[in-house]
Parts: structure tokens; sequence; C-alpha cells
């Protein structure tokens, strides 16, 4: 579960601006600061309300979907304004871990239907009593969404860290076919 080669090393010779050599707590070049705090508070709130969502449930059986595309497009904004750097820097993410925990989880909730003697994602209502709260109802169809959310995120994740290092290998492309024109000029 190592991070992609394009995270680990990046040459000192690659001339883009995509690459900033400073630190990723350093203000950007044209980093815009109204949007990049007004993105960073969405974060948050487009947490709660993914949340809201994933409770409330949206479709039949709930709101995993849902929620999964909220939350994602907050993540999305965070790329958009503050850049590649400084979301991978300040956020944890690896997206092969949400995935495989979100395959395995919906897998595994529509199997337990079937060891339990029904049909394949077959929702159950389980009754329960907490104190200081009261009746609890919980469907097993909330499992099945937990495992559907992080495998729209961990998805979302994996486009959008592919997406910015694909960028910065078109640019290393590219300056490596000046390059060689450079070379090729010059022997002529």
């Amino acid at each position: 579960m190592d991070i992609p080669e394009q995270q680990r090393y990046i040459p000192g010779d690659l001339q883009t601006d995509l690459v900033n050599p400073r630190n990723a707590g350093d203000t950007a070049v044209g980093y815009l600061m109204v949007p990049a705090v007004l993105v960073r508070l969405l974060l948050p709130f487009a947490t709660l309300v993914a949340i809201y969502l994933f409770l409330r449930g949206h479709n039949e059986p709930g709101g995993g979907f849902v929620a999964g595309l909220v939350f994602s497009v907050a993540l999305l904004l965070q790329y958009i304004i503050s850049g590649t750097q400084w979301v991978e820097a300040h956020m944890p993410l690896f997206p092969r871990r949400w995935i495989g925990f979100g395959l395995l989880f919906a897998i595994m909730t529509g199997i337990g239907s079937i060891v339990a003697g029904y049909p394949f994602m077959t929702s159950h209502t389980f009754h329960f009593s907490v104190p200081w709260i009261g009746q609890i109802h919980l469907a097993s169809a909330t499992f099945f969404d937990i495992g559907v959310f992080t495998l729209v995120v961990g998805s979302t994740l994996l486009i959008l860290t592919a997406i910015a290092h694909q960028s910065v290998r078109g640019h290393r492309y590219h300056a490596r076919i000046q390059e060689e024109q450079a070379a090729q000029q010059g022997g002529l």
C-alpha cells in the first residue's frame, strides 16, 4: 500500500510551475486566499451534509451513494483551490484503502444476509435499547451504505490523484521532447 511512485520522487530538473519546490505550507504562486479559506470551511460543512444524507437515506435502501458524492465534491474543491501538493501534504489520502474497505464492507454485508438464511442483500432491521437514548432501530442496509460511501469517496480520490499526477508526467514528457529537439538542433 505504498504511495504511487510519482508522489515519492519528483526530479529536480523538471521545468514546470506545477511542481513547487517550496514547502507545502508556503503560500503558492497564484494562491487565492479567500477561496482557499472558504473551501476549507466547506469541508466540515459538506461532511455534516453528507452525514445527514447518509442517515436520512436519499434513495432506497439509503443515502451512501449520495453522501459519498457530496463528500467527494468537497474534496474535489480542495484539489481545485489548494492544489495537489497542499491536499496531499495536509490530508492523508489512501484511495486504495478506501476502495478496498468499501468493496469488502459491501460484499460482506450481502454475504451476511445469506449466512443468516435470507436472500442476498436482504435488509433486516435490528432493534435494541441504549441507555439515556432509548430504542434504536438499525437497518442492515446501513452497513452496505457505509461500503458504498467509502467506495465512492475512494474512487473519487483515485481519479483526482491520477489526474493531478498525470499532468506532472505530461510536463515531464514535453520537457524531455524539448530537450531532445534542442540536442538535435545543437548537433546540426
